[in-house]
């Protein structure tokens, strides 16, 4: 509980700094500290460290660009957003290859949907086994939910790689967006997995088939 005792000695510091300005002469106990940041920054890093879990996304009260979320996050494997790869999957969506032909025979318009669907960071699984990579419903304004345990980061529980892609890779990571869009738009082949761990291998199979070559690595 590190972040605790970090919120904890940042509160004290600032109430004894008031206490001292609102009492003359009274001397404020110290603390041991080796952080040579603000009290400010200290602040932030114990509120919401990284990767502490809860729902994220990238417009709302902890959103990409929110300072309270970025202080102590970054663009590093491990602190790397889900909603980063929109204008990836646009640009494949968009682009002349297997993988957005394949989207293109589904349900509407696959780079449209992504442009504006909502995507957030999940919660932790919290059962003994690894959960879900993400999940998504076929409600096209139903969000994305990728969570932070699972294959989307170099950590996840699950360490088994999604076809030829490492957890955690800039493949891995597009396949597991491309799989979720895909529940949205139905393109030849993609079914109904909701129930069904052996389905969802299928389809991811399926995204693989169509996407590898695309994605890169």
């Amino acid at each position: 509980m590190n972040w605790l005792s970090s919120l904890f000695s940042a509160l004290v510091q600032f109430f004894a700094g008031w206490a001292q300005s609102t009492t003359p002469g009274l001397t404020p106990p110290t603390f041991p500290t080796t952080d040579t940041r603000s009290l400010w920054d200290g602040v932030q890093d114990a509120v919401i460290p990284p990767m502490s879990g809860g729902i994220i996304d990238e417009s709302g009260g902890f959103g990409q660009g929110n300072s309270l979320l970025e202080a102590g996050g970054g663009d590093s494997a491990a602190n790397y957003k889900p909603w980063y790869l929109r204008d990836a999957l646009i640009r494949l969506l968009r682009g002349k290859n297997d993988c957005s032909d394949w989207f293109n025979h589904g349900t509407g318009s696959a780079a449209d949907l992504i442009s504006h669907v909502p995507i957030v960071l999940g919660n932790p699984n919290p059962g003994p086994l690894p959960g879900a990579d993400a999940d998504t419903e076929p409600n096209p304004n139903a969000p994305i939910t990728v969570y932070p345990d699972g294959r989307f980061y170099p950590n996840s529980d699950n360490q088994l790689p999604i076809g030829d892609f490492k957890p955690g890779s800039h493949a891995a990571r597009m396949i597991i967006m491309l799989h979720e869009l895909a529940h949205k738009v139905s393109p030849p082949g993609f079914t109904d997995d909701a129930f069904s761990t052996s389905d969802s291998e299928k389809n991811t199979k399926k995204v693989m088939e169509h996407c590898a070559a695309a994605v890169g690595r």
